[in-house]
């Protein structure tokens, strides 16, 4: 039977990589399309995340994704975020969100894969929470009533503390 041996600096590069992937705390990461790429004010995009495991009461961390292409033409996209226990009409979370698509000098932030551009926004956090579902709704603030340009967006939720 052949031994593993961990001598190479390559061994020892993937270990760590390993590792560090084994300690993500991301529990769930869902993107939604916007139809045509055009994203009005009346289009709301919905998440639903059922935590797995004994109940008790979590936090969370999140962050907003968004992919867009060259069309889009404004510095930030502004968004809300309502976060709702099933059967409740008040939201236990509402936030604002600013994903930062330009920086001061005009260049486009974040990564990208053929046409797209994807950035993230900073990290928000809720909770205490206890249920076996959380539904989430977000919407742009943005004056202008369609956004072109924007393709899809999505929810990070994180387990706070890990």
């Amino acid at each position: 039977m052949a031994r593993l041996r961990m001598t190479s600096p390559s061994s020892c590069l993937l270990l760590i990589v390993l590792l560090l992937a084994a300690c993500d705390s991301t529990v769930f990461h869902s993107y939604n399309p916007v139809a045509g790429s055009r994203w009005t004010a009346t289009d709301t995009l919905y998440y639903n995340y059922a935590p797995s495991g004994a109940g008790g009461d979590r936090e969370y961390d999140f962050r907003i994704g968004v992919r867009t292409t060259a069309a889009y033409g404004f510095k930030d996209l502004v968004m809300r975020l309502d976060g709702f226990l099933p059967g409740d009409s008040l939201p236990f979370l509402t936030d604002t969100i600013v994903c930062g698509i330009y920086d001061d000098d005009g260049w486009r932030r974040g990564t990208t894969a053929g046409l797209l551009y994807q950035v993230e926004s900073g990290t928000g956090h809720f909770g205490p929470v206890k249920c076996d579902t959380l539904l989430f709704r977000l919407s742009h603030l943005m004056d202008n009533d369609t956004l072109c340009g924007v393709s899809d967006v999505g929810l990070k939720l994180m387990s706070a503390g890990d």
